[in-house]
């Protein structure tokens, strides 16, 4: 899982693939020299994905001793696999979607280590005359979606809370990077989205789009999350606790100038213009600083109450007793004991 090569300089390199503690603690090199890692963005290369560049950028993999590699990911379901499967040690992926994922990798496997967004941000999005204005609407539409997203797993759940009658509803996959591009030439009625994406979605359609956010029928839940494995908490804890405190700065680097994280993720993917990746950054504050928590902050309690929600549902066996250290790691910072705030 890990590839522990030793470097003769402790500088940080992200490469981008096609493209437990406090958000304040500064992490540093551990002696001995660089520690390489792979991490999944959570789907295909978004602006979103920016606190992995900007964590590179200013230094804060550096001070780590790590050496990252970036890879674009392809939603929950492929990124959980890859990880276990040892192609990565670390990814983004939306909780709800992980835990859905749990009784199939037979309760173990992954723990997510730190919250992104303190609530979800999946959406159903579409366009002015689809005909789709509110979530009944989807019933008789074809809404395009990459197999092993989140949006999808979690649709079920989300149209028995909104009425939605989910078997007349038509799904079509496609890749992650022609999702957009399809809805805007109205070869699917809606895509599947986030809340953060719109801007993005408004820049290439050229109109104002019709959004029906997850998070206003599913509140509980949380949006995106770091994963590791278990072997990998296991092996190097320690490892585990300055690349997620590594993180978590750029992710705070990241809100706090999203023109700067802007134009750190555009040089890395010409494909993307700088006004609105910055404006879907900009959008994330609200998401990440949710519930006035810190930066990063996984609360058991509200992990236990996503559990509950999603076995009220169906979405998970009623009789798996999931509870949230089968779901979560904390880690603590050095010195703290196991306690409230952190498992280990």
């Amino acid at each position: 899982m890990l590839w522990r090569r030793i470097a003769a300089t402790t500088a940080a390199v992200v490469t981008v693939a096609g493209a437990a503690g406090c958000a304040d603690s500064r992490p540093d090199a551990q002696p001995g020299g660089v520690v390489e890692v792979t991490v999944l963005t959570g789907f295909g290369s978004q602006p979103q994905d920016a606190a992995l560049l900007m964590a590179d950028a200013n230094g804060h993999f550096d001070r780590a001793g790590l050496k990252v590699t970036v890879r674009p990911g392809k939603g929950t379901g492929d990124n959980i696999a890859v990880m276990l499967g040892g192609q990565a040690d670390f990814a983004v992926v939306d909780l709800t979607g992980a835990i859905i994922q749990i009784p199939k990798i037979a309760q173990g496997g992954i723990r997510a280590v730190a919250a992104i967004y303190q609530k979800s941000i999946s959406t159903i999005t579409t366009l002015p005359g689809r005909g789709i204005d509110r979530p009944t609407d989807l019933e008789g539409k074809t809404v395009g979606f990459q197999p092993g997203g989140v949006n999808h797993t979690l649709f079920p759940a989300y149209a028995a809370r909104a009425g939605i009658d989910a078997s007349k509803v038509r799904w079509q996959q496609m890749p992650p990077a022609q999702i957009r591009a399809n809805l805007a030439a109205g070869r699917v009625d809606a895509v599947t989205e986030t809340v953060i994406g719109t801007p993005g979605v408004r820049a290439l359609a050229k109109a104002e789009p019709v959004v029906l956010p997850y998070g206003d029928v599913l509140s509980d839940l949380y949006g995106n999350v770091l994963i590791t494995s278990t072997d990998t908490i296991a092996a190097d804890p320690d490892l585990v606790a300055r690349f997620r405190a590594a993180f978590l700065q750029g992710l705070e680097d990241t809100i706090s100038d999203p023109a700067a994280a802007a134009a750190v993720f555009v040089q890395k993917n010409s494909g993307f213009e700088a006004g609105p990746a910055a404006e879907e950054i900009s959008q994330m504050q609200a998401y990440v600083r949710a519930g006035g928590v810190e930066i990063g902050t996984l609360d058991p309690h509200r992990v236990m109450q996503s559990i509950a929600l999603l076995q009220g549902v169906g979405a998970v066996p009623g009789e798996l007793q999931l509870r949230p250290e089968d779901v979560v790691h904390i880690p603590c910072e050095p010195g703290v004991v196991a306690g409230r705030t952190c498992t280990a």
